[in-house]
């Protein structure tokens, strides 16, 4: 993602790629989408992780460097920044339909990403799992030494953003009457609060699909301990 950004932007810029600008926008959106919702997985999993903007010389000085843990709010804070160049890059009527990463998406994604910070915030206040509370590992760390927060104001940010982009979709959408049908339809593609799908279709060549239960029934259950009665 960084590669591509690094590459890309600056070519873009200066009017050295041809094609449609509405398509070219969209396609570096996406771009920032997916490094955001890479970056969220991170915070998921880590929390505290390092920022990391451009691709990095295989070399051990520069990567050791590059390789220092931020807290946490910071990421998410990163992660909001990305989707709001998202937000701006990427239009709701690009071809391939809601099977493509489209604003809406991003906009999900914005609120479900700042949701989340603001809840672990709330709830894990006052202790290491927190920069700034009792025993968090970044105390230590001479880089941050200067470090501040107020943990109350990081929260009411949050929770904005959460509802200010939320408030965007919904604003746009009235939710299905036919709840089942978002689980058992062929096609979502008329679903109106279905923001982002994936159509599987076994006539395309490459064909779209998955062998999920071909592959539970056959093949010993994949290792996940399912049987093929069981399936049956």
């Amino acid at each position: 993602a960084n590669y591509f950004l690094e590459t890309v932007v600056p070519r873009f810029e200066k009017g050295e790629i041809e094609g449609s600008e509405t398509n070219i926008k969209h396609y570096i959106g996406e771009m920032y989408f997916l490094r955001a919702k890479n970056y969220l997985s991170k915070l998921e999993t880590f929390g505290d992780f390092p920022i990391i903007k451009n691709t990095l010389p295989d070399e051990s000085a520069s990567l050791i460097q590059a390789s220092k843990r931020e807290p946490r709010h910071k990421v998410a804070r990163f992660i909001l920044e990305d989707l709001d160049l998202a937000i701006g890059l990427l239009t709701n009527t690009i071809s391939g339909g809601k099977n493509r990463i489209t604003q809406n998406a991003a906009l999900l994604l914005k609120s479900r990403a700042a949701l989340y910070e603001a809840s672990w915030l709330t709830y894990h206040k006052g202790t290491a799992l927190v920069p700034g509370g009792p025993g968090w590992p970044g105390a230590n760390k001479d880089y941050l030494k200067d470090f501040s927060i107020d943990i109350d104001s990081e929260i009411r940010f949050f929770l904005t953003e959460a509802k200010e982009a939320a408030q965007i979709v919904a604003d746009k959408y009235s939710l299905s009457n036919d709840y089942p049908s978002l689980f058992n339809s062929q096609s979502l593609s008329s679903t109106s609060e279905v923001l982002l799908w994936r159509a599987y279709d076994a006539s395309l060549t490459p064909a779209v699909n998955h062998f999920v239960v071909g592959y539970i029934q056959r093949n010993g259950g994949g290792n996940t301990g399912w049987t093929r009665s069981m399936m049956q």
